[in-house]
C-alpha cells in the first residue's frame, strides 16, 4: 500500500513538473514573440508583397490577384496564378477577423515609398497562433511516440524557439503555415500507417490538399505517396478491398480540395495547375546544373554561415571566378532564369503560357546533361541544410544555429534509414512528406535554407526519436550486461 502511495506521489509531483514546464514556455513564448513584432505599419519586401496583395484583394474584392491597391481602376483586378493560394487565404481571414484591419481604408495599406504595408499587429498574433500551435503539436508527437515527458517538453522549446520561424512571424512569408500543415499531415499519415482507420486517411487527403494549395511543390506528392501507401498495406497484410477503399478515400478527399482552384486556374488561363513560378525557379536549376568546377566546391562554403567557412571561401575563390553564384549579378544563374521569364511575357502577353515554356526549356537542359544535374544535387543539398542561421534566444554570444541545423538533419536522415532497415512503416509515413520535400528542393530547386524552414518541427521530433532510440539501446545493453545470465550463482 505504501509503495502505491509513493508510486502515485511521484506521479503527481512529474505531472505537476510538466504542467509547470508548459506554462513557462507558454509564458516566455509569448513575450518573446510579441518583441518580434515592430511597430506598426509593418513594411513588407519581396515575396511578402505579393502575398499581402493576393489577401487584400481577395478581402476586399472576392478576388486573388496581385494588382496594386493604391490603383484607381478597380476593374483592373484580374486573377493571378502567380503563387499558391493557402497563406494569403490566411491572412484574408485574419484581416476580415481583426476589426482594425476590416474598417481601414486602402489608403494604410501603401505609402510612397512602401508597396504594402500591414497596419496593424493583429495579423502578426495570427503567426504566433500558428507557431504556438506547431510547437504544442511537436510535444505532443514526441510525448506519443517517446512517452517521455523530458523529450516532449525539449521539443516545444525546440520548435517555439526556433530562430527562422520566429523571424517568420514579421515577414509574413508561408514557411510557418507551411511547417504546421506539414507536421499536422505528417502526424496524419503515421497514424493511418498505424491503425489504418478511414477517419486518417481522409484527414490525411484535406490536410494534403492545403499543404498543396500552400506550397506548390506537394502537387505531386499524392503520386508517390500512393505508391508507399500501397507498399505498406500489402506489408501489413490488409485486405485487396479494404486496401482499396482506404486509398479511395484519400484520393478524393485530396483532390476534393485542390480541384476548385486547378479548374479555376484552368477556366482562367486554359492550364490546370497551382502556380506559376515554379518554372522560373525550375529554370533556376537548370543554370546551376552548370556550375564549373571552382562554383561548384565554393558552393559548399558559400552558403555555410559561419566565419571559418566565410574565410576559407575568400582565401580559395576569388569574387570573380564564382560571381555567378551571387543573387545580385545581372549575369548570375539567378538573374538569368528571371530575365528569361520577363521576356517570355512580353514575347506572348501572358504570364501563365510564359511559366509553360520556361519549363519546358528548363526540363530540356536538365535532360541534355543528365549527369552533371544528379553531380549538382551534392552541394544543393549542403546548402538547403542550414535552416538555422540567427542565434538561438540566450545563446546570441555563441551561435550554435549552424551545428543545430546539421545535427538535425543527420538525425532525421539517420531515422529514416533506420526505419528502411527495421520496416517500421510508421516512422517512415511520419517523415514521408519531410523527405519528399527536400528530394523535391535538391533535384528541381536551388534549394536555398529557406525553402527547408517548413520542415523543422518534423526534423526536431525525428532528432529526439533517434535519441531516444539510441538511449533506449544503450540502457537495454547496459541491463543485459548487468543482469546475471540465467543458472549463475548470484552472492
Amino acid at each position: 500500500m505504501k509503495w502505491k502511495q509513493l508510486i502515485n506521489h511521484k506521479r503527481k509531483i512529474v505531472n505537476t513538473v510538466f504542467c509547470l514546464f508548459i506554462l513557462f514556455f507558454i509564458f516566455v513564448f509569448v513575450i518573446y514573440s510579441y518583441r518580434m513584432i515592430p511597430e506598426p505599419p509593418i513594411p513588407l519586401k519581396a515575396d511578402a508583397v505579393g502575398i499581402a496583395l493576393m489577401a487584400y484583394n481577395l478581402k476586399t474584392h472576392g478576388t486573388l490577384s496581385m494588382a496594386w491597391i493604391n490603383n484607381e481602376e478597380q476593374e483592373d483586378i484580374t486573377p493571378t496564378s502567380y503563387r499558391e493560394p493557402g497563406y494569403p487565404a490566411v491572412l484574408a481571414l485574419g484581416m476580415l477577423l481583426s476589426p482594425s484591419l476590416r474598417s481601414l481604408p486602402e489608403k494604410y495599406f501603401a505609402s510612397e515609398d512602401v508597396k504594402f504595408q500591414v497596419p496593424s499587429k493583429s495579423l502578426s498574433y495570427l503567426e504566433i497562433a500558428i507557431l504556438f500551435l506547431a510547437a504544442l503539436i511537436s510535444m505532443c508527437l514526441v510525448l506519443y511516440i517517446t512517452k517521455s515527458r523530458f523529450l516532449s517538453i525539449a521539443a516545444l522549446f525546440g520548435v517555439g524557439f526556433s530562430p527562422a520561424l520566429l523571424l517568420n512571424i514579421r515577414h509574413f512569408l508561408t514557411e510557418n503555415l507551411t511547417a504546421l500543415l506539414i507536421l499536422g499531415a505528417s502526424a496524419l499519415l503515421m497514424l493511418s500507417a498505424k491503425s489504418g482507420r478511414k477517419r486518417y486517411y481522409l484527414l490525411t487527403g484535406v490536410l494534403l490538399g492545403m499543404l498543396t494549395l500552400t506550397k506548390a511543390t506537394f502537387q505531386f506528392a499524392w503520386l508517390p505517396l500512393i505508391v508507399f501507401m500501397m507498399f505498406y498495406l500489402y506489408k501489413k497484410k490488409v485486405s485487396l478491398k479494404k486496401g482499396g477503399i482506404l486509398l479511395v478515400i484519400f484520393l478524393a478527399s485530396y483532390f476534393a480540395v485542390v480541384s476548385p482552384w486547378m479548374l479555376r486556374n484552368y477556366a482562367h488561363f486554359d492550364r490546370a495547375f497551382i502556380a506559376e513560378r515554379g518554372g522560373c525557379v525550375l529554370m533556376v536549376r537548370a543554370n546551376y546544373s552548370m556550375m564549373n568546377s571552382k562554383e561548384y566546391f565554393a558552393h559548399f562554403l558559400l552558403w555555410m554561415p559561419t566565419e571559418f567557412a566565410q574565410k576559407w571561401k575568400e582565401r580559395c575563390f576569388d569574387d570573380e571566378e564564382i560571381s555567378r553564384l551571387y543573387r545580385s549579378n545581372p549575369d548570375g544563374y539567378r538573374k538569368r532564369a528571371r530575365d528569361l521569364r520577363m521576356e517570355l511575357i512580353e514575347k506572348f502577353n501572358d504570364t501563365a503560357k510564359a511559366d509553360a515554356v520556361l519549363t519546358s526549356t528548363a526540363v530540356k537542359q536538365i535532360m541534355t546533361h543528365p549527369f552533371r544535374h544528379l553531380l549538382t544535387c551534392i552541394p544543393i543539398a549542403w546548402k538547403g541544410m542550414f535552416v538555422e542561421m540567427e542565434a538561438y534566444p540566450g545563446l546570441y554570444g555563441n551561435n550554435l544555429s549552424p551545428l543545430i541545423s546539421l545535427v538535425l538533419f543527420g538525425c532525421f536522415f539517420g531515422l529514416t534509414v533506420h526505419s528502411l532497415i527495421k520496416g517500421n512503416w510508421e516512422y517512415l509515413a511520419f517523415l514521408f512528406l519531410a523527405n519528399y520535400l527536400f528530394a523535391m528542393h535538391v533535384l528541381f530547386t536551388h534549394n536555398i535554407p529557406r525553402y527547408n524552414i517548413p520542415l523543422i518541427p518534423v526534423l526536431w521530433v525525428g532528432s529526439i526519436t533517434v535519441l531516444w532510440l539510441l538511449a533506449s539501446r544503450i540502457i537495454d545493453r547496459i541491463s543485459k550486461i548487468s543482469r546475471p545470465e540465467k543458472g549463475e550463482e548470484t552472492v
